[in-house]
């Protein structure tokens, strides 16, 4: 009898690394729409300044878009690490990979 697709990725660690990168991609996605957000931030503050930095109106829809294209990116990721972590392991993904890190032998360093 072959075993389940659940028990084949839980035994290679698949499902963890995989959660683990999809968590990583996620941060990566809500710093990248901080800075995005940040920046427009700060053009704005140099616009009132500085009049030859002003956005056109487009510029700033852009901004919006790109800011919340990141956003929506970031919970479809977290999303979907969630339902793979809550497949496999029964359990939210911050909790699976808290508990597997207890799973993992130390090795000794020399």
């Amino acid at each position: 009898m072959q075993p389940s697709l659940r028990r084949v990725l839980v035994d290679s660690h698949i499902a963890a690394i995989t959660v683990a990168l999809l968590i990583s991609t996620a941060i990566s996605e809500t710093f990248f729409a901080l800075l995005l957000a940040l920046d427009g931030l700060f053009r704005n503050l140099a616009a009132i300044n500085f009049p030859l930095l002003r956005d056109t109106a487009g510029a700033s829809a852009f901004l919006v878009a790109n800011v919340s294209t990141n956003l929506a990116g970031l919970v479809a990721i977290f999303l979907a690490a969630w339902l793979l972590s809550r497949w496999a392991y029964g359990t939210g993904p911050l909790k699976m990979l808290e508990s597997y890190r207890d799973r993992i032998p130390r090795r000794p360093n020399g």
